[in-house]
């Protein structure tokens, strides 16, 4: 999620999640103590940290979704090409929350 949304708000990413701003905040603190995202003060308000994803944690990020694109590539190569945009108006439904 920080990595699609983000720059955002340790606010903003519990209310997107639906998750516990506490809980949140500590596995944001893991995750920077391993160095895959950061806080940083927001330019346009000093109280604000922003929490943002570091080069070294995109690399870890994509590295870790290579096997599932090369499944998913495999697995749709047989597919006809209104199957695969049905499954791709389906999946973006499902992410935006949008009824169909």
């Amino acid at each position: 999620m920080i990595d699609r949304r983000g720059p955002i708000t340790l606010s903003a990413l519990a209310e997107r999640l639906e998750a516990d701003k506490g809980m949140l905040s500590r596995a944001v603190s893991e995750l920077e103590g391993l160095g895959l995202v950061e806080r940083t003060v927001d330019p346009t308000d000093g109280r604000i940290r922003l929490i943002t994803v570091t080069a070294d944690g995109h690399a870890r990020l994509e590295a870790a979704r290579v096997p599932y694109f090369d499944r998913l590539d495999d697995v749709l190569t047989d597919w006809p090409v209104d199957s695969v945009r049905q499954l791709s108006r389906l999946l973006e439904a499902l992410t935006s929350g949008l009824a169909l």
